[in-house]
């Protein structure tokens, strides 16, 4: 019985409070953006988490607090994107694509 015990508890204390937001960031034909900069903004609490797009225009933003979001997206060359607010729920990992327009340099 105490091992039972013990071995719940130990799963117990491996779950996480957390989410997390994914995506790619293309421009207005479809291709990939490397080296862009996404920021997710908690609503609450006025709290941005900053990432940047990898070579192949992924952007990954690991462990967020669960709470209300917003995302914006930044590229030179492009207009700002903003998406949200949306729910981010625990264990949750959103996927959230953003599409750029050509635009005025940011």
């Amino acid at each position: 019985m105490f091992v039972l015990f013990c071995l719940l508890a130990v799963s117990a204390s491996g779950q996480t409070i957390t989410g997390a937001i994914t995506g790619t960031v293309t421009d207005p034909s479809g291709a990939i953006v490397p080296n862009v900069r996404v920021t997710a903004a908690n609503t609450a609490t006025n709290l941005s988490y900053d990432t940047q797009t990898n070579e192949a225009g992924v952007y990954n933003l690991l462990f967020l607090p669960v709470g209300d979001y917003t995302l914006s997206v930044a590229a030179q060359g492009f207009k700002r994107s903003t998406l949200g607010p949306f729910k981010l729920e625990v264990n949750q990992i959103a996927r959230v694509d953003v599409k750029l327009e050509v635009g005025d340099t940011t």
